[in-house]
C-alpha cells in the first residue's frame, strides 16, 4: 500500500509540472511587485534603480512600477507635529512643552501643535525626495526643528508679561506668519515696558508688599521693517518643497515660577 502511494505523488509530481508551477509563481511574484496600489493621503515617490528617474503619484489608484528594481517611498501629505500633548499617535505628536525665553530673560512652557501640507507639484516633491529620503526624516529634521526654531524665536519678542498678560493671540498670529512666510529680520533694541511689580518695603510705608504698575527698560528683539512698513523676513525653508503651514494652536501656556 506504502509503495503504491508513493508511486502515485511521484507521478503527479512530475518535473514538468514542477517547471510550471514554478513558472506560475514567478509570473504572479512579477505580477506583484509591477504594481504600485497607492492610498488616499499619501504621496509616494518611485525610484527607478535602472534609470534613476524618479516618479510621483499623489493620488489614490494603480499604477505600474518597474518589478524588483525600484524602491518606493511613502510621505504623509498632512502632518502634525504637537509639543506638549501626549495623546498623539505618533512620536511626533508626543514631544514635550516648547522651553522659551522672552526678552525680559523669564522663561516659561509652551505647548503648540502645528498642521503643515506637502506640496502636489511634482517637481518640488522630487526636490524634497532628494535631500530628505524619508517620512521621518522630513518631519524630524525640517518640520520639528523649524517649528521649535520659530516659537523660540518668536517669544523674544515679547516680555513675559506681556504674552501672559494678554499677548496670546498676538503672539500666535506672528507665529503663524513667520511659520508661513519667513522669520522677521529683527535687531535688539531697548525699550520701555510697564510691568507690575511689588512697592519696596519701607519703614512706615503703607502700601509696601503691594503690586505697581512700573516702567522698566528692557531689551527687545524688535522687527525691523521697509519703507512701506512691512517687516523685512529671512529665507523660508518651508517655500522651497512647497510645504504650506495650514494650523497652528497653542494651548495653555506656563509661566516659571517666580514670574507667576
Amino acid at each position: 500500500m506504502e509503495l503504491k502511494s508513493t508511486s502515485g505523488f511521484k507521478s503527479y509530481f512530475t518535473p514538468k509540472r514542477i517547471l510550471i508551477g514554478v513558472g506560475v509563481l514567478a509570473a504572479l511574484g512579477i505580477a506583484q511587485s509591477s504594481v504600485l496600489m497607492t492610498d488616499a493621503g499619501y504621496t509616494y515617490v518611485h525610484q527607478n534603480n535602472v534609470t534613476g528617474s524618479l516618479d510621483v503619484f499623489t493620488e489614490p489608484g494603480i499604477h505600474f512600477r518597474m518589478p524588483f528594481l525600484s524602491k518606493i517611498t511613502r510621505y504623509d501629505q498632512v502632518v502634525t507635529v504637537s509639543f506638549g500633548n501626549n495623546q498623539g499617535e505618533v512620536f511626533y505628536q508626543r514631544l514635550p512643552a516648547l522651553q522659551v525665553r522672552f526678552a525680559d530673560t523669564y522663561t516659561g512652557q509652551v505647548p503648540a501643535t502645528f498642521r503643515f501640507k506637502l506640496s502636489y507639484d511634482p517637481e518640488q516633491l522630487k526636490t524634497m525626495h532628494r535631500e530628505f529620503r524619508s517620512n521621518d526624516n522630513l518631519i524630524d529634521t525640517m518640520l520639528i526643528k523649524n517649528a521649535r526654531n520659530v516659537t523660540v524665536i518668536t517669544s523674544t519678542q515679547y516680555t513675559g508679561e506681556e504674552f501672559f498678560q494678554g499677548g496670546l493671540n498676538q503672539f500666535k498670529a506672528q507665529l503663524s506668519d513667520q511659520l508661513s512666510n519667513g522669520i522677521y529680520t529683527t535687531e535688539r533694541r531697548q525699550v520701555e515696558v510697564e510691568q507690575v511689580d511689588l512697592v519696596p518695603v519701607g519703614f512706615d510705608q503703607e502700601d509696601s508688599n503691594k503690586l505697581q504698575a512700573t516702567k522698566q527698560l528692557v531689551w527687545k528683539t524688535v522687527p525691523i521693517t521697509d519703507k512701506s512698513g512691512n517687516p523685512v523676513r529671512q529665507d523660508n525653508p518651508l517655500k522651497h518643497y512647497g510645504i504650506t503651514v495650514t494650523q497652528v494652536t497653542i494651548g495653555d501656556p506656563k509661566p516659571e515660577d517666580q514670574l507667576d
